[in-house]
């Protein structure tokens, strides 16, 4: 039996047990698991995600380098924040010898640099910029019919505007429409969605 050492870290908080906790996994590079059994711990963990690290050079000189991979516990994430900022958290405590910044190669997102500032204790983020694009013709006639699953109880004429972000997408409804009490259908959304997420 594999015997996998985690730590779980509450993001943006200064307070136990507050924030948005995501686990954390540092993978050899050699670790053969499959993404079914990846997906099998982020089920197991079952937080919102848990972010595997899989080392790709021998740091050295040059800023660590990592590959990052999220999972849910039902999907694999194409980004996250929470667990990306819990994941450079871990690499500073457990191998302060690495020096920041922190460099992370995703499968979706390309990649993402974060910093630390050890004056402050803070991080910095540095993500890719999504460009949101609206939805018009062939595209829009689409997203509206399958919006009629993705959210069964609200009107087609209700639906204003469908709006790509690139990873996912916004649903504009009409004022009339208690945006609190909708109900959806997230596997529906979560197939239609891009890199299948955003679903929240």
């Amino acid at each position: 039996m594999t015997t996998l050492a985690y730590t779980v870290y509450d993001a943006f908080t200064a307070r136990r047990f507050g924030g948005n906790p995501a686990s954390v996994i540092v993978l050899d590079r050699d670790h053969g698991l499959s993404d079914e059994t990846l997906q099998l711990i982020g089920r197991e963990f079952n937080l919102s995600e848990t972010a595997f690290l899989v080392p790709l050079q021998d740091h050295t000189n040059e800023a660590p380098h990592f590959s990052l991979r999220w999972f849910t516990p039902q999907l694999e994430a194409p980004l996250c924040g929470h667990a990306t900022l819990a994941a450079a958290c871990h690499l500073h405590a457990a191998l302060p010898e690495l020096q920041p910044p922190y460099r992370f190669e995703s499968r979706s997102s390309g990649q993402l640099k974060v910093g630390y500032y050890p004056d402050t204790d803070l991080y910095e983020l540095d993500f890719p910029v999504d460009v949101p694009t609206t939805l018009a013709g062939t595209d829009l006639t689409d997203a509206l019919q399958k919006a009629q699953t993705w959210f069964p109880h609200v009107a087609p004429e209700d639906i204003k505007t469908i709006v790509k972000t690139g990873r996912g997408f916004l649903v504009e409804v009409a004022e009339s429409v208690d945006v609190a009490s909708v109900q959806y259908n997230a596997s529906a959304i979560a197939s239609y969605s891009l890199f299948h997420n955003d679903v929240n």
